[in-house]
């Protein structure tokens, strides 16, 4: 069977990078398009853009938001299951007497 490595501070710095890119998800999701902005224009292009997809705008910075929540959340898991399976690994390998 092949060994695994785990590299403790690699897993922590991609915890720690999964969990700010959710919080800037989230911040992002969080910080919206003002009622009355108009991005997409003013022209009658514009408008009937706004008319179809604007009622969406509130539902897809919802989603975006639970987005970047879920991220956040992963990052923490990273970190418990990276540690969760080093401890087990040095519980095991001080039963069989082997230096950790």
């Amino acid at each position: 069977m092949a060994e695994v490595f785990l590299d403790p501070s690699a897993v922590g710095r991609a915890a720690r990078d999964l969990s700010a890119v959710g919080a800037a998800v989230s911040a992002a999701a969080r910080s919206g398009v003002p009622a009355d902005a108009s991005p997409w224009g003013d022209d009658e292009a514009g408008a009937a853009f706004s008319r179809v997809y604007g009622p969406l705008s509130s539902a897809l910075l919802a989603a975006w938001s639970s987005v970047g929540v879920a991220l956040s959340r992963l990052g923490g898991d990273v970190w418990v299951a990276a540690s969760s399976t080093s401890d087990a690994d040095d519980h095991a390998a001080h039963r069989l007497g082997r230096p950790t």
